[in-house]
């Protein structure tokens, strides 16, 4: 399950997920009756029914936080295949380039907090989202901390 990490008192939580990260995908739209209808892709829905499991384990009962809040969200993607060295490894971590928008990231993370952490993403004043290309056999993770303003 999501690893609790030190620092849930005192309206703050911070989560290790232990799932690759994924980026909020574009609503697909369709049309029922006559009229347009839009619903979140079935991999961006799936992602965040994983991720809220692992805050509700993380928030364990406690009530939502309230107030204004800063959320730091850094992802770590597996290290390509392709990139792996035997004589020259590649250095602990690095930026991922083009992968993964850092605002779809945040997106789909805060998404599925909402309801769970905190009653509305509105209440994000201050967001960071970090976006890393793991090290070789470093696996893919997010780490999330909400701290009150």
């Amino acid at each position: 399950m999501g690893a609790p990490l030190a620092g849930k008192a005192g309206g703050s939580v911070s989560v290790l997920l232990p799932i690759a990260p994924w980026a909020q995908e574009r609503p697909r739209l369709t049309t029922v009756g006559g009229f347009a209808r839009a619903f979140d892709p079935p991999r961006s829905r799936a992602w965040k029914l994983v991720a809220r499991g692992f805050f509700v384990a993380a928030m364990a009962g406690r009530p939502l936080l309230i107030g204004a809040l800063e959320v730091v969200i850094v992802a770590v993607i597996a290290c390509p295949p392709s990139q792996h060295r035997k004589r020259t490894p590649q250095p602990p971590r690095w930026h991922t380039g083009p992968r993964l928008d850092w605002d779809n990231v945040g997106k789909i993370v805060c998404d599925a907090m909402q309801g769970v952490v905190f009653g509305n993403d509105g209440q994000i004043a201050r967001a960071t989202v970090e976006r890393w290309i793991g090290a070789q056999g470093e696996s893919p993770s997010v780490t999330v901390e909400v701290r009150a303003l």
